[in-house]
């Protein structure tokens, strides 16, 4: 290429992109930079005077205001109007105070005097006092007229400043550019021209510039690259014309062998596929046909997107980037697909890479196995093996928790005695009797509690009997909607409902605390469904929860609420486990659900998604019996004058036992254990017409000292109490023909009524 096309060349990249020249950007920028930094400091010069000029122009009011309202006091004391006038006039005349009104205290003008074309002005104003009496107001204006045009002067004089400033340096500027930088590239700018022109042999010289000079040697070295380049390529095209014969040759070959390949991929049982980068299939054998339903034309082209949900194609495409970015195999396990027919399959995949001649890559191959069925008998598998540890961890939990709630309820049977007998002894007017019932019902609510913990305890029921289930959730429902005004209750009841034997307390309790459940689920409110239904249970869906087949009512609790995630699903049935904040529950909520069904031999099963509500099925075995008529019972007390035998091993109970019995007029024999218990009674059977028995006692338990005592006596009556649940080893003795159960703890109501109970039943 010759200089005078080069020439032409560089002018046709002119019209493309405007140049600048380097003396030109120099310029500019340090034009820039020295306006910036003069306007900078111009600014904060004009700023500062301006400051100063305000604050001198206010010191200034703020004199004449002091020497005015002196000259004033006496004109003013004496009603010397003319005086005033001449004063003020005097001061007026200065050409600074553009503003001046004096008036009396009484609010009369004695002078008004103001200039209408200043507007920026620093008043001050001021009380004119004689002995230190008000006699009159001042308020003067000075004009800031004057400062300002100093200021103005100042930054115009400045300005003119910068100007010459900025003319003297781009002079200097475009000198020193010709003399140091210009001449050099002009030169450089010539010997690249002989290199363009394909003189790959010229060498520039040398020069004095130490910058130019490294230029000119970084072009020397490229000249001798290219220089070799050039014999490279020549000798490159020689080697690929040899190289296109023996591919010709190798595609011959690979014909042969893509025949043999293709009959081993078409008798696999295994499919095998490849795609290109994109995704869609490019080749496959018959076994990814059978796989996925599809036929072969359908599959041609397809993308795996077609026949994959979202979140699966998403999974596949981030193992396919993988493989693509490391260039290694790898497996994917349970890959999800969409079968034709809708139904979904489970993939074990191994994916890696094709490449073609010169190792660039153009798709992915596979090889995929049909797991479906292995995968959904695994889960099933996983699913029994979770229940049993749930059910296992239930059962050791309820053992704790049925221990401790007896401790605990003896402990509050001890309060509750005393705060009865301290009731009876308490005028209703007196200041103590509010803290009593305060601390009954504290009592209560610790009574509440322990019932929680019964019904996580394995067999923690109380008072079993035949019930209508229908017409408990009906009473349980309708209580709580009217404290719910914000739920609308929607209920459907089967006709002619099987009965249940269920302690109706525990069953009523598990309802109430699904119902809440629902109601934090709705905190704006929303429908909640209630139904029951007579079903028969397959042994298929019972064998999972270790519960016969058979006749079962199932009730159904579903809301439309928040629901839940997998997560929280899982732990629902936790004891201690909540979602709600500190202080909002307790976590036994859902959990003695959990436990009273279980222990009626129930099952309950949730169903939930996030933002689509839930669903609980409670399934509670039906009975042959009839229902018991709901009895009404009153918490009237009413005492007796027979005698009874009380036997307890704890101290504190048996003293407030004693204390509270004597107090409703019974005569009373106390034991501290099973085996004294026998001997009172077998020494004092004529004269006790009533045993009251504790179930749990060292040495001698409730089972043995009743079978005893009814050895000695078969009438004998007795009423069964304990902190624990109605069932075990207390089922076993009401089924032997004890007369009652009292739950502890219990108030002096309870007893009476208990005792009135059994005394008077013939």
């Amino acid at each position: 290429m010759s200089k005078k096309d080069h020439s032409n060349t560089s002018k046709s990249g002119e019209g493309h992109k405007k140049k600048h020249t380097i003396s030109r950007d120099l310029v500019i920028s340090l034009v820039s930079v020295v306006v910036a930094v003069s306007c900078l400091l111009i600014y904060l010069n004009y700023w500062i005077i301006s400051r100063n000029a305000q604050r001198e122009l206010q010191q200034k009011t703020d004199d004449y205001l002091s020497y005015l309202v002196d000259s004033l006091e006496l004109p003013i004391w004496n009603f010397d109007e003319e005086s005033i006038g001449k004063i003020a006039q005097s001061y007026f005349s200065n050409e600074i105070i553009a503003k001046l009104v004096i008036t009396d205290p009484g609010g009369r003008v004695l002078f008004d005097r103001f200039y209408e074309n200043e507007n920026a002005l620093v008043t001050r104003s001021g009380w004119v006092l004689h002995d230190g009496k008000v006699i009159g107001h001042v308020e003067l204006g000075l004009t800031s007229r004057f400062y300002r045009q100093n200021n103005n002067r100042l930054l115009w004089s400045s300005i003119l400043t910068m100007l010459v400033v900025i003319l003297s340096i781009i002079g200097m500027t475009r000198f020193l550019f010709r003399i140091l930088l210009k001449n050099p590239l002009d030169y450089l700018i010539k010997g690249i021209d002989r290199l363009a022109g394909g003189d790959y042999e010229y060498r520039f010289p040398e020069v004095k510039q130490l910058e130019i000079d490294a230029i000119i040697s970084r072009f020397n070295i490229m000249a001798e690259r290219i220089k070799g380049r050039e014999r490279s390529l020549t000798e490159m095209n020689k080697r690929l014309e040899d190289e296109i014969v023996q591919r010709k040759a190798t595609e011959a070959a690979l014909r042969d062998s893509e025949a043999k390949y293709r009959n081993i991929l078409e008798s696999m049982e295994e499919g095998y596929f490849e795609v290109d980068l994109a995704g869609n299939l490019t080749f496959f054998n018959d076994s990814v046909c059978r796989i996925s339903g599809y036929t072969r034309d359908e599959l041609m082209g397809m993308n795996n997107r077609i026949f994959s949900r979202p979140e699966a194609s998403k999974k596949m495409y981030m193992v396919f980037r993988e493989v693509y970015e490391t260039g290694m195999p790898t497996k994917m396990t349970e890959q999800e697909i969409i079968r034709k027919d809708g139904r979904m399959g489970i993939l074990e995949m191994s994916v890696s890479l094709i490449r073609d001649s010169i190792k660039n890559p153009v798709g992915f191959r596979g090889v995929v196995r049909d797991v479906t069925e292995r995968k959904i008998a695994g889960e099933e598998r996983m699913r029994l093996e979770s229940r049993l540890q749930h059910a296992q961890r239930m059962e050791a939990i309820g053992t704790l928790a049925g221990g401790i709630a007896h401790d605990f309820n003896n402990l509050l049977m001890g309060i509750q005695g005393n705060v009865s007998l301290a009731l009876l002894n308490t005028d209703v007017n007196s200041p103590d009797y509010e803290k009593l019932k305060h601390i009954e019902e504290y009592v209560q609510t610790g009574a509440d509690v322990t019932k929680q913990l019964l019904g996580l305890a394995k067999g923690g029921k109380y008072e079993v009997k035949p019930s209508d289930i229908n017409a408990l959730i009906k009473q349980g429902s309708e209580m709580f909607g009217r404290t719910r005004k914000e739920i609308q209750i929607n209920s459907k009841f089967q006709e002619d409902v099987w009965t249940l034997e269920i302690d109706q307390g525990q069953i009523g309790q598990a309802m109430l605390n699904l119902y809440v459940n629902a109601w934090q689920a709705m905190p704006a409110g929303g429908d909640l469904f209630l139904e029951t239904q007579n079903v028969v249970l397959r042994e298929d869906f019972v064998k999972p929860f270790g519960v016969p087949p058979g006749k079962y009512v199932k009730i159904s609790v579903v809301d439309n609420g928040s629901g839940m995630d997998e997560e929280i699903k899982k732990k629902i049935f936790d004891p201690f486990f909540t979602t709600r904040k500190m202080g909002r529950g307790t976590g036994l909520g859902l959990a003695s659900v959990y436990g009273i069904v279980r222990n009626h031999g129930g099952i309950i099963t949730v169903n939930s998604e996030k933002d689509a509500g839930t669903a609980f099925e409670l399934y509670l075995p039906a009975s042959e019996k009839m229902p018991e008529q709901q009895k009404t019972s009153t918490k009237k007390m009413v005492g007796g004058s027979e005698t009874i035998l009380f036997i307890d091993d704890e101290e504190m109970i048996v003293d407030v036992g004693i204390q509270m019995l004597k107090a409703l007029g019974y005569k009373v024999f106390s034991a501290r254990s099973g085996t004294e218990g026998v001997e009172i009674y077998k020494k004092n059977k004529n004269e006790i017409d009533l045993v009251i028995l504790d179930m749990i006692m060292p040495e001698m338990g409730g089972g043995k000292t009743y079978d005893l005592l009814k050895h000695e006596a078969p009438g004998v009556k007795v009423i069964l109490s304990s902190g624990y649940s109605l069932d075990g080893q207390a089922g076993e003795i009401l089924n032997k023909g004890c007369n009652g159960f009292i739950q502890k703890p219990f108030d002096m109501k309870d007893l009476s009524r208990k005792l009135r109970e059994v005394l008077d039943k013939n």
